[in-house]
């Protein structure tokens, strides 16, 4: 019998309670009050009435019961959409509570950014929560904290996805972590962060390493194409000169300046005049001379276009001195090969150039303080133009070494990268 049917006539109290059950008196329905009808005999005009009525009254509580069923499926329906709303909510990204520099930015990020422009490629990829610890809070202004739980992120994983939606780098998750792979230096907030660094008398974060008896300094410097001379012509500098990123940025805001091409006193826009138009955009892009642009957009096209160099400085007993090169800087390469299946091993170290170390005299260094016989080669991996060498020593060496590299040369952890090729 569904829900709505109505009981037959037959359905009388007496079938239903038997005699001397109290709740079974003819009259009553039981609790509920639901008459079914008379009992009678007869099962005329008045059984039909009394059992419409009853029927009425079953009809008026199974819809109040199904109008309450769908108050509550109601209810819970509304739960849920607020649930979905307050986790929209949390993908949205963060909005500074307090400025903390010019264009409103928390401080959390400003730092996060600055210590990003300070990692060397070298160290990536770099798992969040140690950069935050080793990298992010050293670099904080001096007399202030940084607490991402009192934050707008509230998160580090909030943080880091509003920088990876501003394409500032890229992450990904390694072994259950959150894990920065790659930094787009190019980025405008990326060369802002370096401008700040170096104006502020920074080693630009480019690598700085320190040992008993040595330090080592790196920065990255940029020299001009031809075509793109006119912009640094104001600094007085020759054809080779090399430019840091402050020194770059300083030499655009001056050809603004001299060429008319700031509105008023904001240094925020420029108006681009045929050279940068030209030079700066490829013909299928729509800006051309005229149109506004973005000093900090302007800025990474023009860092784009120069040729960068790395300039290692080195104090080691007292003497300083000094090795520039082109492209990008790559480690001090420290390799343990096996030469005999586990019988016999080689220690390379190679790529000693990029740092203007000398092999022999690495080499002699070696003998004399670690007792380590070393030989000095032609690195037979390098092109036949390149008068690159490698030392090489017998026996696994490898932590000896990179130890020895830290501690006598100065050179940043960053900067040296061992392998162990052995089976």
């Amino acid at each position: 019998m569904g829900d709505k049917s109505r009981p037959s006539a037959s359905f009388t109290p007496e079938r239903i309670f038997p005699e001397g059950d109290d709740d079974g008196a003819a009259g009553g329905g039981g609790d509920d009050g639901i008459v079914f009808g008379e009992g009678s005999a007869d099962e005329g005009e008045g059984a039909a009435a009394d059992n419409s009525d009853g029927g009425a009254e079953i009809e008026e509580f199974n819809v109040s019961v199904f109008a309450k069923k769908k108050k509550k499926k109601k209810k819970k329906v509304v739960v849920e959409s607020s649930s979905s709303e307050s986790e929209s909510e949390e993908d949205e990204p963060a909005k500074p509570s307090g400025p903390a520099d010019e264009d409103g930015r928390d401080m959390c990020e400003v730092v996060f950014v600055r210590a990003l422009a300070a990692l060397p490629d070298v160290e990536l990829p770099v798992v969040v929560s140690q950069f935050w610890s080793s990298k992010v809070l050293p670099a904080r202004p001096e007399g202030t904290s940084l607490d991402i739980k009192a934050s707008p992120f509230k998160k580090l994983a909030k943080l880091l996805k509003t920088l990876e939606k501003k394409k500032i780098l890229k992450s990904k998750m390694v072994r259950k972590e959150d894990t920065i792979i790659a930094v787009d230096r190019s980025h405008a907030d990326i060369l802002r962060a370096t401008t700040v660094a170096a104006s502020d008398g920074g080693a630009c974060g480019k690598g700085k390493g320190k040992g008993s008896g040595a330090e080592v300094n790196v920065e990255e410097l940029y020299k001009p194409t031809s075509n793109l001379r006119p912009i640094f012509e104001a600094q007085g500098a020759g054809r080779d000169a090399l430019f840091s990123a402050a020194q770059v940025r300083a030499s655009l805001i001056e050809y603004a300046e001299d060429g008319g091409l700031f509105d008023g006193a904001a240094r925020h826009t420029l108006t681009l005049d045929q050279t940068l138009a030209k030079e700066l955009y490829g013909k299928k892009e729509p800006q051309s001379a005229g149109d506004e642009e973005d000093v900090d957009a302007l800025l990474a096209r023009v860092m784009g276009k120069l040729k960068l160099h790395h300039r290692v400085s080195m104090t080691r007993d007292g003497e300083t001195s000094e090795h520039t090169r082109k492209g990008k800087l790559e480690p001090v390469n420290v390799t343990v090969v096996d030469r005999e299946k586990g019988r016999k091993y080689t220690t390379k170290i190679t790529n000693l150039e990029s740092f203007g170390i000398d092999a022999q005299a690495l080499a002699v260094d070696l003998k004399s303080k670690l007792s380590i016989g070393a030989s000095v080669a032609k690195d037979v991996h390098k092109s036949k133009d390149d008068d690159a060498l490698e030392v090489s020593m017998q026996g696994n060496n490898l932590e000896e070494v990179t130890s020895f590299l830290r501690k006598e040369y100065g050179l940043p952890a960053a900067f040296i990268k061992g392998a162990n090729k052995c089976k």
